[in-house]
């Protein structure tokens, strides 16, 4: 085997190895955010029944309200961040399929000029 095959095949396993570390800190990031959007809807929730409670106690009414706004303004940055990380993600797995794919046709060609 020649040195640019094995050369070409060991970058292969490399990229290999980028897309799963990739794909697993993918779902983990997600993992993450999916538990802090549930935290933040516990907390919205708990505030709504505090508001309800709150009825006759104008400046707690406005605490929770403000407090709402806040987790409400959390709520949107942390789906402007994950549609962010999203798009990375796909541009980087892009990068890696293009790169194996470049490498797979090397190899196949080497392949083909062998028969």
């Amino acid at each position: 085997m020649s040195d640019e095959k094995l050369a070409l095949k060991k970058e292969l396993r490399e990229l290999e190895e980028k897309e799963e570390t990739l794909r697993a800190s993918y779902k983990k990031f997600f993992k993450e955010i999916e538990e802090h959007d549930d935290i933040r809807r516990q907390q919205m929730q708990k505030s709504d029944e505090m508001l309800e409670a709150a009825n006759g106690d104008p400046k707690l009414a406005s605490i929770l309200e403000e407090k709402n706004d806040v987790l409400q303004q959390m709520k949107e940055a942390s789906a402007k961040y994950a549609d962010e990380a999203d798009h990375e993600f796909k541009k980087s797995l892009n990068e890696i399929t293009a790169k194996r794919d470049i490498i797979t046709k090397k190899l196949e060609s080497e392949e083909d000029e062998r028969k």
